[in-house]
C-alpha cells in the first residue's frame, strides 16, 4: 500500500483530500504545517508528498519539499495550490 503525506493549512480541504485518498486504498496522514510534516514523515516514510506550497507561517511548501527529498530520494512530490504567482514556476 501506497503511503501518502497531505500538507495543508486549510483543515476542510485536507480533510477532504485525506478522506478521497484513504477511499482509494492509500494510506494517509495530513498536516497543517511543514514542523507537522516532519514528525508524521520520520514514522510514515511516505511514498508520495501532496503538498500546498503556502502553508502560512513558517516554512513553504518549497522547503517542505526539498526537505522530503532529501530524506526520501524517491519520494514522488505533488503540489497543490491556488497561488497565482508565475515565478513560482522556476523551482
Amino acid at each position: 500500500m501506497k503511503r501518502v503525506l497531505i500538507v495543508e493549512d486549510e483543515p476542510m480541504l485536507r480533510t477532504m483530500l485525506e478522506g478521497f485518498l484513504a477511499s482509494q486504498g492509500y494510506e494517509v496522514r495530513g498536516a497543517g504545517d511543514a514542523a507537522e510534516a516532519n514528525r508524521i514523515a520520520a514514522t510514515l516514510q511516505p511514498d508520495v508528498a501532496v503538498l500546498d506550497i503556502h502553508l502560512g507561517s513558517g516554512p513553504s511548501g518549497l522547503d517542505l519539499a526539498i526537505a522530503l527529498s532529501h530524506l526520501f530520494p524517491r519520494i514522488a512530490i505533488v503540489f497543490l495550490t491556488n497561488v497565482a504567482d508565475p515565478r513560482i514556476l522556476g523551482h
